[in-house]
């Protein structure tokens, strides 16, 4: 509320000038309203050339024309933090209320929305035991014989990817990698130098590791996001964990693992939008997308967050959704989490965006038995199954009458973290103590797993067709119409549970190969008009 100034004026007291004086005085402490953080959207998207390779310089030049004349107001008006986007055409900036009113007046402005924010999923895998254990015998298959390492995690097997049986037909036994591959995700921080994330040629999966959030790369962090993420995609199975003693219940002898990502041949590209807490503001998301689109050119992204807004206006408002469509027009597969609402809950944006591929979550309960937490301690525990949905995964239909594409394992699996818990705080065990893995799930697992199957899709389809890489709405095809019925309802499950095998067959085979490759076998797969 502004300030009431009260005066009391004896007559001939006071002149004219001391009276303006005082007038002028009490206006200047008048609060003025706050500067705000916004995003100026352009009515020209340009669509015609999109940010692929050959068309970007072009994009570039045209958006200049577009932009300048906004961003030389901005500059004219000392707005603050301005930042010009390449994927999305627009602008981002700290103006002040009279700015704010001219950009929305301007004709060429298609809408002028707050900075929002964007929050990381929260852990999902339970809270640390409080008392000690005597330890318990692993049901039979948990872990691996004495002396010998289980692969992990369990969706490798569940989905196809890899397995222990060297009969098995996974996509690994067609030799699919991920090779040659580049996938980006957008989360916190972690330590690339990892020693799973080193190849045994020496090489590095990262390939570039980049900073948006303020904070920097070297901040601490939570850091199981985005361990999860680049473990679930690309982790290189090289290390050996015994995961007995992940819990205050632990088990009575070792269990040992090696953690291998669906794509270990790709390369990764670390995103860092999520610094020192788990909330983003839409522009530092909007700047990863458009790095990795310009700069990093990647294949695949992969993006474990969301925006529950209600009701759904089915992504016109929603600034990241438009930016994901961009990078699907550039020629880049966008892979997006449903949410860990609920099944009874919808699906969040931007996995509303029909063009991304939106993935819920399935269950992987062996992650329960490995680390003697759950019901395992109950002597009416004989096994565990699979291939349920996830109660956390959130799915339905939203306003456009779709529902969710396909679910992959959520619940729950193992993933690389970090023994450092002054830098990466959310790599604590179930015990409370420093742990080099971690118990990992939600939509948060099945999105970069199923980002790391579109790898897969991608290296299967070049291999047949003479390089030539497959478009995103191509993968998603294949993903989507090649995945194993678990018998949920189809607005749980949505075509059902991703199998990397018989996407990846699919893809060797899909229409002619090109330039006289040979096709792999026979498959079928669901065309749309």
């Amino acid at each position: 509320m502004g300030m009431r100034l009260k005066l009391t004026v004896a007559a001939g007291a006071v002149s004219l000038f001391a009276l303006m004086q005082v007038l002028s005085a009490s206006a200047s402490v008048v609060p003025q309203a706050p500067a705000q953080s916004v995003i100026v959207v352009f009515k020209n998207q340009d669509r015609a050339q999109p940010a692929t390779r050959s068309a970007l310089g072009a994009r570039r030049r045209t958006l200049a024309g577009i932009q300048g004349p906004v961003l030389q107001q901005l500059a004219t008006g000392n707005a603050r933090d301005v930042h010009s986007y390449t994927t999305l055409n627009a602008v981002s900036a700290t103006v002040s209320p009279a700015q704010l009113s001219s950009l929305r007046s301007d004709p060429a402005v298609a809408e002028v929305v707050p900075n929002g924010v964007v929050h990381l999923a929260p852990p999902t895998t339970g809270a640390a035991a409080s008392a000690s254990g005597g330890g318990a015998t692993p049901l039979p298959g948990a872990c691996a014989p004495p002396g010998k390492v289980q692969l992990e995690p369990e969706a490798l097997k569940t989905m196809s990817v890899d397995s222990d049986n060297p009969n098995a037909k996974t996509a690994r036994s067609l030799g699919i990698t991920g090779s040659g591959v580049t996938v980006a995700w957008i989360a916190d921080s972690l330590d690339p130098n990892n020693p799973d994330f080193i190849r045994p040629n020496g090489q590095h999966v990262f390939v570039d590791f980049k900073d948006f959030s303020g904070f920097g790369t070297s901040a601490p962090t939570s850091g199981a996001e985005a361990f999860g993420d680049a473990s679930a995609i690309a982790a290189q199975g090289r290390e050996v964990y015994d995961v007995s003693h992940y819990s205050a219940l632990p088990l009575n002898r070792p269990c040992r693992i090696r953690i291998e990502g669906v794509a270990p041949g790709a390369n990764l590209v670390g995103l860092v939008a999520f610094g020192a807490s788990d909330v983003a503001p839409d522009s530092s998301i909007l700047e990863a997308i458009d790095y990795a689109i310009t700069t990093a050119h990647v294949n695949v992204l992969n993006e474990s967050f969301g925006i529950n807004n209600y009701p759904d206006d089915g992504g016109s408002l929603d600034l990241i959704a438009q930016a994901d469509d961009q990078a699907v027009a550039a020629g880049i597969t966008v892979v997006e989490s449903s949410g860990d609402a609920g099944v009874t809950n919808t699906t969040g944006e931007a996995a509303t965006d029909p063009n991304v591929i939106s993935a819920g979550a399935s269950t992987d309960n062996q992650n329960y038995i490995q680390d003697g937490f759950g019901g395992t301690r109950f002597p009416e525990v004989k096994g565990w199954s699979n291939d349920e949905i996830s109660s956390l995964s959130s799915s339905g239909f939203d306003q456009r009458g779709r529902t969710i594409d396909a679910v992959a394992p959520g619940e729950s699996d193992w993933a690389l973290c970090s023994t450092d818990l002054d830098e990466f705080a959310g790599c604590a065990s179930l015990a409370g103590n420093p742990s080099p893995v971690q118990s990992f799930g939600g939509t948060s697992q099945s999105s970069p797993l199923t980002a790391g199957v579109a790898a897969l899709v991608i290296q299967a389809y070049e291999k047949t067709h003479n390089g030539t890489p497959p478009a995103p709405a191509q993968v998603k095809q294949l993903i989507v119409s090649n995945t194993d019925d678990i018998g949920a309802p189809a607005d749980q499950q949505g075509s059902g549970r991703v199998d990397a095998y018989k996407a990846v067959l699919a893809a060797e085979n899909d229409n002619q190969p090109a330039g006289g490759g040979a096709a792999q076998g026979q498959t079928v797969v669901v065309t749309t008009p």
